[in-house]
């Protein structure tokens, strides 16, 4: 068996983008057995491009539909901000993520959260500096957010859509 479908088998949201010449990719697309093939390829020979090239062509093509999923996305934070199906409080935000309800976390770009939570009561603790009792609180989010499924976009602070907080979440349903 091909060890990369056997990979991609495991995966529920992994694109596969190939790079090829164009009058190849029409015969692959209809020997390709795999159900999350992108519609598009990277042109030309791979051969000829680095890794890091392939990987901004194939972010190239998606570019379009990513922002559009991050419109949809902010547009529900937006409309459901003030309700519970979605929060710019840490100290609702992580007990939601604790029980899968995270759809999607905007992230503060280069920013940090210090502190530390506990799950067996579900309290954070904000620090103001990092220290070796505690870590970062963004990180922890982000990791449990994509471990569980979730979306997780990286946004600039004028772009957030609550700009008071370093993180808000969408919830895929409420309490």
């Amino acid at each position: 068996a091909n060890p990369l479908l056997k990979y991609l088998s495991t995966q529920d949201n992994i694109r596969l983008i190939v790079a090829c010449d164009d009058s190849l990719f029409p015969i692959y697309k209809e020997a390709n057995t795999y159900n999350k093939l992108y519609e598009k390829s990277v042109p030309g020979n791979p051969a000829d491009l680095s890794m890091l090239d392939l990987h901004a062509k194939a972010l190239n093509l998606l570019e379009p539909e990513m922002r559009r999923k991050l419109d949809e996305k902010m547009n529900a934070f937006k409309e459901n901000e003030g309700t519970d199906l979605a929060s710019a409080d840490i100290r609702d935000i992580f007990p939601a993520i604790q029980q899968g309800k995270v759809d999607t976390l905007f992230v503060e770009n280069r920013q940090e959260l210090w502190g530390t939570y506990s799950p067996d009561n579900m309290k954070i603790e904000k620090h103001n500096e990092q220290s070796l009792d505690n870590s970062s609180l963004l990180n922890h989010a982000v990791a449990n957010v994509i471990k569980q499924g979730g979306e997780v976009f990286l946004i600039e602070h004028q772009f957030m859509p609550n700009k008071k907080e370093k993180l808000n979440a969408l919830y895929r349903f409420s309490s």
